[in-house]
C-alpha cells in the first residue's frame, strides 16, 4: 500500500502531488482498458505454456494466463512485518495498524509506533 497523504514530487507534469491523487488519476487513466486487479496477494510462480503465454499462480492459489508478464520489482512492494504475537490478527484494523492511511484518525490520541524506518508499524 502506499500512505495516501504523501507528497510526490518526481511525476512529469505535477510539480506536486498526493499519492492517494496519483493513484485515482492513474486508474481514472486505465479505466478505458477494463483491467482487472488481484490485490493483497504475491506472485509465487510463473509456468510458460507450449503456445508461448503464461500462467501466474500466487500465494493465495489466483491464476492468471498472460501472454507477456512483466516483473516490476523493487521498493513499491509492501508487504508488513507483523510482530510474531498470539492472535494479533483479531486486533488488526481494530487498534493494530501497519500503515497510516488517514493521520487525522490519530489526532489526539495516544500512539506507540514500534519499530523504525522499514520496520515502524
Amino acid at each position: 500500500e502506499i500512505y495516501p497523504k504523501k507528497p510526490i514530487y518526481d511525476i512529469p507534469g505535477f510539480p506536486e502531488i498526493l499519492a492517494g491523487d496519483l493513484v485515482k488519476n492513474l486508474l481514472e487513466q486505465i479505466k478505458s482498458f477494463e483491467p482487472t486487479y488481484t490485490l493483497g496477494e504475491r506472485a509465487e510462480t510463473i509456468e510458460k505454456l507450449e503456445d508461448e503465454s503464461f500462467i501466474v499462480t500466487t500465494n493465495k492459489g489466483t491464476k492468471h494466463h498472460a501472454p507477456v508478464v512483466v516483473i516490476a520489482g523493487g521498493l513499491g512492494s509492501f508487504e508488513p512485518r507483523k510482530p510474531q504475537l498470539e492472535n494479533i490478527d483479531k486486533y488488526e484494523d481494530n487498534g493494530v495498524s501497519y500503515i497510516i492511511k488517514d493521520p487525522e484518525v490519530y489526532r489526539d490520541k495516544k500512539v506507540l509506533i514500534a519499530g523504525g524506518g522499514d520496520s515502524a508499524l
